[in-house]
C-alpha cells in the first residue's frame, strides 16, 4: 500500500473514531479498518449514550440558587465554542416488557409506595400545587420534584429512548467520503432500542433524568395548561461550553449527552486508538438551547419527557502520520414516555 494511502486511512480512522466516542458506540478503531477494506466489521457493545452504565448512583437533591420573582423568564446566557472536531456512534437497549393498569380517577400528592399496582399517569389530576402563573422558579422546582421522586425513590416505571443526529460538519475533503461512515455508527431515531424499567426498580432511578442544576443555570421555564387538564412544562438551560461531569448546568439535566472527557479518555487510554491517534491537542463541545418539554399533571406527575439539545463539536487531533481538525453539529435526543405510577 502507498504511504498517501496509509494517511488518507489513518485520517479517516482518527476523524470516525471521535464520532464514534461522540455517540457512546463501543465500535473499535479496527472495526472501521475492517469496514473500510470491505468487510464486514463486528456489532457494536450496548452502552448508554451518556458514557455512563446504567447503575449510575442517585445524585443528591439540590437547591435553586437564584431567586425568581413574578418574572417567568430569567436571563440567559450563552457561551462561544471553540477550536475545530469531528464525531458520532450510539447506544443501543434492550427493551423489556412491562404491563399496566388502566388509570385511576383523580390525582394524589402522595408518591406511589413501591411494589404496589402500576397505573399510567392520570389525565388532569386534581388542583395543581402551583398555580398557572407561576414564576420561572416555581415551575423548575415544580419539575425538579416530579425528577427527584423518582430519582430517588423509583416511584414510577418509564420507558426511555436516546438517539443522535448529525446537522453538520466540516471535514475538508474528506466530508462526503466520511458522513455515510460516520452516519453508520450512529442510532437513528427509527432504530432507537426502549429500555423498560419497572416501578421501584434500579433501573428506574438509574435511567430517569436528573435534575440537580441550580436554577442559576436555567434560561427560562414556563408552564401552560393543555386542553387535556395536564401541564406543559418548558425549561431551556443557558448556554454551555464543554461541561464537566456532575456540574450544576446542562450536566445536572442530562443522560444523554457526551462529555470531552470521556473522548479524551478513550485517546489516552484505548490501546487500538493509540496505534492510529497520538493525542487530542485541543477542542471543545458547546451545548445550546438544552430544551425539556414534559406532560405532567396537575398533581405532579409525569405522562412524557423530551429533552433535546445541539452540541457544536471542535477537535484537532494528532495522528500517527501527520494531524486533521475538524468540527460538526451533533443533536441528542433522550426520550421518556409510558410513565407508571
Amino acid at each position: 500500500m502507498k504511504n498517501s494511502d496509509m494517511k488518507v486511512i489513518a485520517i479517516i480512522l482518527a476523524i470516525a473514531l471521535f464520532f464514534t466516542i461522540v455517540t457512546s458506540s463501543v465500535v473499535s478503531i479496527a472495526s472501521v479498518a475492517v469496514l473500510l477494506k470491505g468487510n464486514t466489521a463486528p456489532a457494536a457493545a450496548d452502552a448508554d449514550n451518556s458514557g455512563n452504565t446504567d447503575n449510575s448512583s442517585t445524585p443528591s437533591n439540590s437547591s435553586s440558587s437564584t431567586p425568581s420573582s413574578s418574572s417567568s423568564t430569567p436571563s440567559s446566557s450563552s457561551s462561544t465554542s471553540s477550536s475545530s472536531s469531528s464525531t458520532p456512534s450510539s447506544s443501543s437497549s434492550t427493551p423489556s416488557s412491562s404491563s399496566s393498569t388502566p388509570a385511576q380517577q383523580g390525582g394524589s400528592d402522595t408518591p406511589a409506595q413501591q411494589g404496589g399496582n402500576e397505573t399510567p399517569a392520570q389525565q388532569g389530576g386534581n388542583d395543581a400545587p402551583a398555580q398557572q402563573g407561576a414564576t420561572a422558579e416555581e415551575v423548575f422546582n415544580f419539575y425538579k420534584k416530579a425528577c427527584d421522586e423518582i430519582k430517588n425513590n423509583g416511584v414510577a416505571g418509564h420507558t426511555r429512548k436516546e438517539w443522535q443526529e448529525v446537522k453538520a460538519f466540516n471535514l475538508g475533503s474528506f466530508g462526503s467520503v466520511l458522513q455515510p461512515l460516520i452516519e453508520s455508527f450512529m442510532t437513528k431515531e427509527a432504530d432507537a432500542e426502549a429500555k423498560v424499567s419497572p416501578k421501584g426498580s434500579d433501573e428506574a432511578k438509574d435511567r430517569m433524568c436528573p435534575c440537580t442544576a441550580s436554577f442559576s443555570k436555567v434560561a427560562s421555564a414556563t408552564r401552560e395548561e393543555l386542553p387535556n387538564g395536564n401541564y406543559k412544562v418548558v425549561i431551556v438551560m443557558q448556554d454551555e461550553d464543554t461541561p464537566q461531569k456532575g456540574s450544576d448546568g446542562v450536566a445536572g439535566v442530562s443522560t444523554g449527552i457526551l462529555y470531552y472527557s470521556d473522548v479524551q479518555d478513550t485517546i489516552q487510554n484505548d490501546d487500538t486508538v493509540k496505534k492510529v491517534v497520538k493525542s487530542l491537542d485541543s477542542g471543545g463541545i458547546v451545548y445550546r438551547a438544552y430544551t425539556i418539554e414534559a406532560e405532567m399533571t396537575k398533581d405532579g406527575k409525569f405522562v412524557s419527557i423530551n429533552h433535546t439539545t445541539s452540541g457544536e463539536i471542535t477537535a484537532s487531533v494528532s495522528l500517527v502520520l501527520g494531524k486533521v481538525s475538524g468540527s460538526g453539529t451533533l443533536e441528542f435526543h433522550s426520550v421518556w414516555t409510558d410513565f407508571k405510577y
